[in-house]
């Protein structure tokens, strides 16, 4: 699957609101839906942690990455 999105800053903290669509159609199990959520930069482990939901909560994502 492939995703597209945006993630904008929120004012305080290392916190960031989130908009994604998988854009996979078929081979994504999500197909297109858009999910929307929350980002958090934990600076001082290099991780973001990322968790959304779609619109009527049926289907979402979860996301751990580190920056090496």
């Amino acid at each position: 699957c492939q995703f597209l999105g945006v993630a904008v800053p929120r004012a305080k903290g290392n916190l960031y609101d989130l908009s994604v669509v998988a854009s996979g159609g078929g081979a994504c199990s999500s197909g297109t839906s858009a999910v929307t959520g929350i980002g958090y930069f934990d600076a001082s482990a290099k991780r973001l942690h990322v968790a959304a939901l779609n619109k009527s909560r049926s289907n979402g994502l979860i996301f751990v990455g580190v920056k090496p």
